[in-house]
């Protein structure tokens, strides 16, 4: 087959895929059947690439974790529809499962949040096998073409584990105290008492904001449409949906359906401050992948590192945290914008110490080739290296990426440098209020368009001092 035409047909069932995965997380009616079928023609055209090419490099790569799409779908189908239904409890005549916890941690009472966490920690043991053959089959399928399971990830990136694991130490070790004390200080203002293991960064994101008034400000996604628009953003291929559903996925995400096309924003309502970001966040993905050459070879398009792709999603939810945006734009007074700024730095502390902790522990997952009973063992030992927190290390079981993916958690971090790079570029160029200006959204759009060619597609040479002084 040739290539053109295998990467035609391999697009068209990616499409068809993301379609169905995509209307399984919203909690609309999918078809596991349709699934199945579409990863069983997806497994075989895997295979087919294998058997003729070894480049592109991007397409090797996932043709070999893809000849086993059928399978990990079962998986992943298994995985949701466990952590909808075993990851469960009923309390105070409230259902509440894995895809609604984090709202309703928000208003709980402090020893119901206890209990509820405590509760979902003991119902890992439903989802721990299927996490371990997920992960084992990963394991045998990479091995079996001399790949290490991580060797992609690096490939994508630019980069290499000793750089990646050094950059990780020193932002994580670098934020530990200011996080700590901060940690502390919003702990005891909201619920007058040191930090306590269940006060994890799903909780404590919403509940910093919980004092500040913003409820019904106005309407949060109309009010970033428009934003998009003034930056000349095309958003008439950005779907959007905002219902709230039973069994839909509990974080935002967006999908990328067909490049550039048809790309879907999915999330639910929280505070109004986080809302705002989460929303902001999946557009600034949104936008990226709409803005994305179509006229690109088929791998260009689709093969951004998880962490060019984070960059421009962080990069717009930062604005929720500029002083000039949420006064002039969100019409805050100055003293109520200080304080949103405070707080947001405090949860920013948070996610990257945070997932310091669990990128450091995925990495060595695999390095290590560790067990799952070892993988708890470790993961306790790295929150509290980085957070000097003690939690028990199943936790990680109930992440909604680290049961999930490969790696993908340290992108995170590497995207959040690389937005204060581009925040200090734009601001030097454009000046504090950037984001009224159509220019500045062209420059963006410079970045997107190339895709996997982008300019700022390497992460080797990423430097986390901006972001520790940024924070500390």
């Amino acid at each position: 087959m040739e290539l053109k035409k295998w990467c035609n047909k391999s697009e068209e069932l990616r499409s068809e895929i993301s379609d169905e995965y995509f209307k399984m997380q919203v909690g609309l009616e999918y078809s596991k059947e349709k699934i199945e079928k579409l990863q069983k023609t997806n497994s075989e055209l895997a295979k087919t690439f294998l058997k003729y090419y070894t480049e592109p490099k991007d397409l090797y790569y996932d043709s070999i974790s893809s000849q086993l799409s059928e399978k990990l779908s079962k998986l992943m189908i298994k995985f949701n529809e466990y952590r909808k239904k075993k990851v469960s409890i009923k309390i105070n005549g409230k259902d509440i499962n894995w895809t609604s916890w984090r709202q309703y941690v928000v208003n709980a009472k402090d020893q119901d949040r206890k209990y509820v966490f405590d509760q979902f920690i003991e119902k890992t043991k439903y989802i721990t096998p299927i996490i371990e053959e997920t992960f084992d089959t990963y394991r045998k399928v990479y091995k079996s073409h001399n790949v290490d399971v991580l060797e992609p990830y690096f490939y994508q990136h630019k980069t290499t584990y000793n750089k990646l694991k050094n950059v990780v130490d020193e932002l994580g070790s670098s934020l530990k105290k200011t996080f700590q004390k901060q940690f502390n200080n919003y702990s005891n203002e909201l619920n007058n008492r040191n930090a306590e293991y269940y006060d994890d960064f799903y909780y404590m994101r919403n509940a910093v904001f919980s004092k500040i008034k913003t409820k019904n400000k106005f309407n949060s996604l109309e009010s970033i449409k428009n934003r998009m628009k003034i930056l000349g953003f095309n958003i008439e291929k950005i779907y959007v949906d905002y219902k709230d559903r039973k069994d839909k996925y509990s974080s935002p995400f967006c999908e990328s359906v067909k490049i550039p096309n048809d790309v879907r924003v999915s999330y639910k309502d929280e505070d109004f401050l986080n809302t705002l970001g989460s929303i902001y966040h999946e557009f600034g993905h949104a936008v990226h992948f709409t803005s994305i050459d179509k006229n690109l070879e088929y791998w260009k398009k689709y093969y951004c590192s998880e962490a060019l792709c984070e960059t421009f999603s962080t990069f717009f939810e930062e604005l929720i945290s500029n002083k000039d945006y949420l006064t002039k734009e969100l019409k805050f007074k100055e003293p109520e914008a200080e304080d949103i700024v405070k707080r947001s730095k405090f949860n920013e502390l948070y996610a990257m110490t945070f997932y310091s902790a669990n990128s450091i522990f995925k990495m060595e997952y695999w390095k290590q080739n560790m067990t799952m009973r070892e993988a708890n063992e470790y993961y306790n030992k790295m929150i509290k290296k980085y957070m000097g927190m003690e939690i028990d290390g199943r936790y990680w079981q109930l992440h909604h990426i680290l049961p999930e993916s490969v790696l993908y958690v340290p992108s995170y971090l590497l995207a959040r440098i690389r937005a204060s790079e581009l925040k200090k570029k734009l601001e030097q160029m454009q000046g504090n209020e950037w984001y009224n200006n159509k220019k500045s959204g062209e420059w963006l759009r410079s970045l997107m368009k190339p895709g996997t060619e982008s300019r700022i597609a390497s992460f080797d040479n990423i430097n986390p001092e901006v972001l520790i002084k940024e924070l500390k």
